[in-house]
C-alpha cells in the first residue's frame, strides 16, 4: 500500500469516527488527564480496589503472558505517539502495539522508554511489513525496528499480512516467501531480539 493510499484511508477514518474534532490520541490524553468530563486517571478502570481487565493476561504457546487489553497505535502520528503511550501507561495499559507500516515506531519507542514503568513490566509488540517477503528484508527490518524504538528486545513480532496489502486476499498466497520471513523471526527469537513470534491476518489453509 502506497503512502498516499494510507493517508486517504486515514482521512476517511477520522471523518467517520471523530466527534468534536478529537482524534484517538487527544481522547486518550483527555482520559488520562481527567478533563472534558472524563474521569481522572485510572480510577474508573478499577473496581473494589482491584483493576479490571488491564491486569488480566492470556498465556501464549511458549508460556509468555500477554495482556488481554492493549493500546493499538494505528492512526496515531509518530509525533504524538510517545505522549499517547505515556498516557496509556498512566491509565494502566501494559500492552503497547505498533507496526512498521504504522510509521510511528520511533515515537512509540520513545513513549515506552519515558513512561516511568520498568521495561520488563510492559509488553511491546510490532509487525513485519506486509511487503517484506524475503529472509534478508525481514531480518533487516526487525533490527531497524529495534533501533528506531531504542529497545533491546520486543515482546512480540509478527508477520503483518500473508500478502502485500495491494495483493491482499488474492490468489497468490506467498507460501514460500512467508516461510522465509518466519525463518527470520525464528532467528530473531533465538538471538533474544524477540520473545514471541506469530502471524496476523492469515487464513487457515
Amino acid at each position: 500500500m502506497k503512502n498516499n493510499d494510507k493517508m486517504e484511508i486515514k482521512e476517511r477514518y477520522y471523518k467517520r469516527r471523530n466527534r468534536g474534532g478529537r482524534d484517538p490520541c487527544s481522547l486518550l490524553l483527555r482520559l488520562a488527564q481527567g478533563v472534558g468530563g472524563f474521569p481522572h486517571g485510572k480510577g474508573h478502570l478499577e473496581r473494589g480496589g482491584e483493576k479490571m481487565i488491564l491486569n488480566e493476561t492470556y498465556p501464549l504457546a511458549n508460556g509468555v503472558q500477554i495482556p488481554k487489553l492493549g493500546l493499538g497505535t494505528w492512526f496515531i502520528d509518530d509525533a504524538k505517539a510517545a505522549e499517547a503511550v505515556r498516557a496509556a501507561v498512566k491509565l494502566g495499559y501494559r500492552l503497547i502495539d505498533t507496526a512498521q507500516a504504522y510509521g510511528n515506531e520511533r515515537g512509540v519507542g520513545g513513549g515506552v522508554r519515558t513512561c516511568g514503568v520498568h521495561r520488563e513490566a510492559l509488553f511491546v509488540a510490532s509487525k513485519v511489513a506486509a511487503e517484506l517477503k524475503t529472509y534478508e528484508d525481514a531480518a533487516k527490518s526487525i533490527d531497524e525496528t529495534l533501533e528506531k524504538m531504542g529497545l533491546d528486545y520486543l515482546d512480540q513480532m509478527i508477520i503483518h499480512s500473508p500478502q502485500p496489502w495491494n495483493e491482499f486476499r488474492v490468489e497468490k498466497r506467498y507460501y514460500e516467501e512467508n516461510k522465509e520471513v518466519w525463518r527470520a523471526l525464528e532467528d530473531a527469537q533465538a538471538a533474544g531480539k524477540v520473545k514471541v513470534i506469530g502471524v496476523s491476518n492469515f487464513l487457515k489453509d
